[in-house]
């Protein structure tokens, strides 16, 4: 979030802390202690103990598979409790340096991320000369809260005061999580030399064809969030590799970047009216307006076309800044929509939906084009640049993994609700 909070409009904070509170609530957590929490929370002793009740309750029940998952994370757990007094220390430390959340709801380690990837894209913006329009969105940043929720969408929403002088953008809890999952998962389809990255598109789609490979661990991540809410029973490597830690922090860093540059490209790029209202939101039409809906669907991909251009402009302005290769944008973009879009179609597959109609249902539902429709226009097979990001991005898409629809989270109730509107009209 910023560090003056008397820069954002308090009409506006007070939005934001509203959708926070109504988000947890129907996740399952409780408003009033979900900023206390922390990833060290996450494996601590008495979760244990209840993954152990849990892990015989299935084995009785017959339900092997989840006892084994259950072990697996009992395993992992035990290892990151080790870790957790230093884990907490060190939040503990990096959160009393930065300013406190401006959100009574706002995670105080999600806050601080978030603070770090701000200043990674504002100090990479200030490098540019004098006058490049990128730059200017520095102005734009220091006017945007920033604060997290359980949206149990892809990436992010952004919102403006009825001034235009602040934004607030809210981002999926979940996405930092799901980056170091994908971060993990890339380590074992990027080549290395001398700790350098390889990105070899042919040894990439080979991996991602093979059901014993890198694959399985995709499934467990979607799986994962799909039923627990969470990627957390995903469980990564037990003793990653500096070279996996170092590929796992880049992206993890370059998704989330993409993601809040996306959303700070809305603001920047003057995607609002002069009451602070979406512009993709400002035509109404009634649901049989076939003809209005089109009009409004392709006013919408505009916007959010826009938005990805400029997300990625900004991305590659970070990879220069860092002397990074520039190949490493599209990954950036996959690791998170690629997920999404697993777990979107993956879901309406459950729900019934023939699978040919998943991009159409999810614009439809979120008034926004799909992840899969994102990821086309944001990677060019034929720039050399994107090549592995297409092959990555095009081994993940052939995989889904359904489940039965007793089993989804609550996180999803809000996507289940609109699918069933789907399902009814």
């Amino acid at each position: 979030m910023t560090s003056d909070a008397t820069a954002i409009d308090p009409a506006l904070i007070a939005e934001v802390e509203s959708f926070q509170h109504r988000l947890l609530i129907r996740a399952g957590f409780d408003p009033e202690t979900f900023a206390q929490r922390s990833d060290a929370d996450e494996v601590t002793l008495p979760i244990r103990i209840a993954s152990r009740g849990l892990r015989l309750i299935f084995r009785i029940t017959g339900h092997r598979d989840r006892a084994e998952e259950i072990g697996s994370f009992i395993e992992y757990a035990r290892e990151r409790s080790r870790e957790a007094p230093l884990l907490r220390k060190l939040t503990a430390e990096r959160t009393a340096r930065d300013p406190a959340p401006v959100s009574r709801y706002q995670r105080r380690d999600d806050h601080s991320f978030l603070l770090e990837i701000r200043s990674l894209i504002r100090a990479a913006l200030d490098k540019l000369p004098a006058g490049d329009p990128l730059r200017d969105m520095i102005q734009t940043i220091d006017r945007t809260l920033l604060a997290t929720a359980p949206l149990g969408r892809c990436d992010a929403w952004i919102r403006a005061s009825a001034d235009r002088r602040s934004f607030a953008i809210t981002i999926d809890d979940e996405i930092v999580r799901l980056a170091s999952q994908m971060g993990f998962l890339f380590a074992e389809i990027i080549g290395e030399h001398r700790n350098t990255m390889i990105l070899d598109s042919h040894r990439a789609e080979e991996l991602l064809t093979k059901a014993d490979g890198p694959i399985t661990q995709f499934g467990k991540i979607v799986r994962g969030f799909i039923i627990d809410g969470s990627s957390l029973m995903a469980i990564p490597p037990a003793r990653p590799s500096r070279f996996s830690r170092d590929v796992m922090a880049t992206f993890v860093q370059l998704a989330a970047i993409f993601i809040l540059a996306h959303e700070y490209s809305h603001a920047h790029l003057g995607h609002f009216d002069d009451h602070g209202q979406f512009l993709r939101m400002m035509e109404e039409c009634e649901d049989d307006d076939e003809e209005a809906a089109r009009y409004q669907k392709a006013r919408t991909d505009s916007i959010e076309a826009e938005a990805d251009a400029n997300a990625r402009a900004v991305v590659l302005c970070v990879c220069r800044f860092w002397n990074y290769d520039p190949s490493l944008m599209g990954p950036a973009a996959v690791s998170i929509l690629s997920v999404y879009d697993a777990v979107y179609r993956s879901i309406a597959a459950s729900a019934g939906f023939d699978e040919s109609r998943a991009d159409a249902i999810v614009s439809r539902l979120f008034d926004h084009p799909s992840p899969s429709e994102r990821l086309r226009r944001l990677i060019n097979p034929s720039a050399p640049s994107d090549v592995w990001a297409h092959y990555v991005a095009k081994g993940l898409a052939q995989h889904r993994f359904e489940v039965r629809p007793d089993r989804i989270h609550r996180r999803w109730s809000g996507l289940l609700t609109a699918l069933s509107r789907v399902a009814t009209s």
